[in-house]
Order: structure tokens, then sequence, then C-alpha cells
């Protein structure tokens, strides 16, 4: 039944925001039933939330806070594996999965260090930013954005996750740029690490079956083509990346 895996589970999304440095947010798992029903929520799978930091911003004679997502900062991500929730925010390649219950069933992990975030990708991220601003106003507050800002010396190691049809668990690696090689550690329902998968950057994976891929791919003008590649599964023992 196509509904099934929505029916189960629905991630509840609750972060609370923090400054750099603070506990982030917290998110909990709650699970209803098919008429949307709440049947139990588990509060021993609290979970962190996405990293967040606060600025005060000022538009005329008005001030307020904003708050806004840590660049190459700690985020939550999550995907349903069989009767699992597989989740994890980076901080190391770690992966927890709790069951219906909320009970951890299993952690799935590879020791692989947190890539180093580079001065040279701070500055483009910095550029970025400022390619937006359209007038000295907007410019002065781009630049109150940025020398408010501070980045992480490492970035985080995963950053989607996504079950196949027989149920694997696919982590793409963090990338820096949207650009970047996409490569996807695969771990098997046992929670063993199967190898890693290289796939076309700017393309977006939006299913997986035993032998093929589905998702969409963006050319150099942006535009979005529907692409249906063949997926070749093989024996390996190499537990490298």
């Amino acid at each position: 039944m196509p509904l099934r895996l929505a029916l189960r589970f629905v991630l509840l999304c609750m972060a609370l925001p923090s400054c750099r440095g603070d506990t982030p947010g917290s998110t909990s798992f709650v699970r209803r039933d098919s008429a949307g029903i709440v049947i139990g929520e588990s509060r021993s799978a609290l979970v962190a939330g996405d990293e967040t930091f606060r600025q005060e911003v000022s538009m005329g004679t008005s001030h307020g806070v904003m708050n806004s997502s840590v660049p190459f900062g700690l985020t939550l991500v999550h995907a349903i594996v069989g009767d699992c929730i597989a989740y994890g925010d980076g901080r190391s390649f770690e992966v927890r999965l709790i069951g219906r219950d909320g009970e951890l069933k299993r952690i799935v992990r590879l020791i692989e260090p947190n890539p180093p975030l580079e001065a040279e990708t701070i500055e483009e991220w910095k550029a970025y930013r400022r390619s937006f601003a359209r007038n000295d106003g907007q410019r002065q507050a781009v630049e109150r954005l940025i020398a408010a800002q501070t980045f992480p010396d490492r970035t985080p190691t995963y950053s989607v996750m996504l079950a196949d049809a027989a149920g694997d668990l696919w982590v793409e690696r963090y990338r820096m740029r949207p650009d970047d090689p996409q490569r996807r550690a695969v771990f098997d329902t046992a929670g063993a690490y199967a190898g890693t998968v290289a796939t076309p950057s700017r393309f977006t994976i939006h299913e997986i079956g035993r032998d093929y891929m589905l998702g969409a791919w963006q050319n150099e003008d942006d535009v979005e083509i529907v692409r249906l590649n063949d997926l070749v599964r093989v024996e390996t023992s190499n537990a490298g990346a």
C-alpha cells in the first residue's frame, strides 16, 4: 500500500531557536493512525534540532530578532526505513534507528572525520549572500549579517538520508557546493556498510528501486529533467570510503 509508511509516522519539527554554541532546539517523533489521531509520542527519542543563530534586525523604527540557520551547521535529517525511523545531524558519521515504540533499535556508523571548512568556502558563501543586495540598505544589512556570523571549523559528515526498496539506507556525504560530486554511503538491512555509490552532481534522487534510481537532474540552465538510471548491485568487501 503506497501510503503505508506515510501513515505510520509523522515527524513533528519543534526546533527551538538557539544561539550557536548553545544546545540546539529539540525534535520529537509522534505516531498517528490512518485517521491522523495521535497514538503515541516518543519522548525517549527526543533529539537535537537544527543549529541556528540569533541576530538583532532593524527596519526603520521597528526592531526585532531574526533566527537563521548556521551556515555549514548541523541539521537534523531523517528517513523512514521499514518500520524504523533513521535520524542524525552529522556531528559524526552515526545514524540511529528507532522503532514505532520510540526505542533505539540499531546504530550504524562509519569512522570518518568531519570535513574541514576551508576559508575559501566561507568567502564563497559571503560572496553569494552579497550577490542578493540591490541597494545600499540591503548591502548594509548583509554586511551586518556576515559580521555577526560565526562558522564551524568543520562541516557535518552527511546531509541527506534515503531508504531504497530493498530496505538499505543511503546516507549522502556532506557537500560544500551544490555542484560538488554526490557520494552516498550505503548500509544494508543489518546495518553493515555495503560501500559508497557516486551519483551525478545536480541530480536529486526521489526513489531508489532494486535496479533503478529515479530523480530529477538540473541542466546548465537550471531546467529540471526527470531521469531514470539503472542501478547495478554488486558484492563488495571494501569497507572504506
